[in-house]
């Protein structure tokens, strides 16, 4: 029980990519790729929230009452 150490063995991939995980801002660089994916994704989050702005009302909703909007 007390001298059980060592028991598991280390994964030299999975030490490898954990490194990798925890050191990459040190070695991130901005791209034309890393630029275009962050700029598509803040506009499909923009575009995805002004869409459904109007759909839900949770001010003063009442128990049994739905929450979408009638239109």
């Amino acid at each position: 029980m007390a001298g059980d150490h060592n028991l598991l063995k280390v994964d030299p991939a999975i030490e490898r990519w954990a490194l990798m995980r925890e050191n990459t801002y040190k070695h991130f660089t901005w791209s034309p790729r890393n630029t275009l994916g962050l700029t598509w994704l803040a506009f499909k989050t923009d575009v995805r929230s002004s869409i459904s702005v109007n759909v839900w009302n949770f001010a003063g909703a009442q128990t049994k009452e739905d929450l979408k909007r009638k239109r």
